[in-house]
């Protein structure tokens, strides 16, 4: 998966299963945190996922909504 923030590139990470070691399920969790810059206005938050093998998700929190309003997949 990857994380862009307005074009930009924050995060990219690889939880797919066996990535780790022949133990590793691959299983879906809030394991890692990417702190977002934004902007006054409008601002675009892209997930990529991409599916290797047993499916494909993600999961997210944001810790701090205020002044933030979420419409159609778009954050401003």
């Amino acid at each position: 998966m990857s994380v862009y923030l307005n074009g930009t590139l924050l995060y990219r990470g690889d939880n797919t299963y066996v990535s780790r070691d022949y133990r590793y399920l691959g299983t879906i969790g809030q394991f890692d945190e990417v702190p977002l810059s934004l902007q006054p206005g409008v601002n675009e938050l892209v997930f990529v996922v991409s599916e290797g093998f047993g499916g494909w998700g993600i999961t997210a929190t944001f810790l701090d909504t205020n002044g933030m309003s979420f419409e159609e997949g778009t954050v401003k």
